[in-house]
């Protein structure tokens, strides 16, 4: 049975020990899916995928509070591991796969979008976003 969870998940960066009460995005994951033994390589997701989730996990927070990512960013990695449940429990088409990867090199792009003042920066990652929709062709 899953416990409700009564405040804030805060995400932690680097490995954890069992019963620490800390983990990684793909820990989050693996407890949601009821695995009995929480790993950072769920079976429900592809492991390559998983990787990418643990280094952005691991690199997105660069203001969290010791090895606590902020809520925010917490927030965003999770949602990106929420994406790549059921990766692993069937094989993906090349579609599917070249969505997820374009999916996450626009989170990325994103992410350091306020590097740039190039209006054509966001034009790409939104046309990327609605590719990887279907709005977009």
């Amino acid at each position: 049975m899953v416990s409700a969870v009564d405040h804030p998940l805060r995400l932690a960066v680097g490995s954890h020990r069992a019963g620490s009460g800390k983990g990684c995005a793909m820990n989050v994951i693996s407890w949601e899916s009821g695995d009995t033994k929480i790993t950072d390589l769920p079976e429900c997701a592809d492991w390559v995928l998983a990787r990418i989730v643990q280094r952005v996990n691991d690199s997105i927070c660069t203001h969290r509070d010791g090895d606590l990512l902020c809520p925010a960013c917490s927030v965003k990695v999770l949602d990106l591991a929420h994406r790549i449940v059921g990766t692993g429990t069937h094989p993906l088409t090349e579609l599917e796969r070249q969505r997820v990867w374009v999916r996450v090199a626009a989170d990325q792009a994103r992410q350091v979008l306020h590097l740039t003042s190039a209006p054509e920066a966001l034009a790409a990652i939104e046309a990327a976003e609605g590719w990887c929709d279907g709005t977009v062709t």
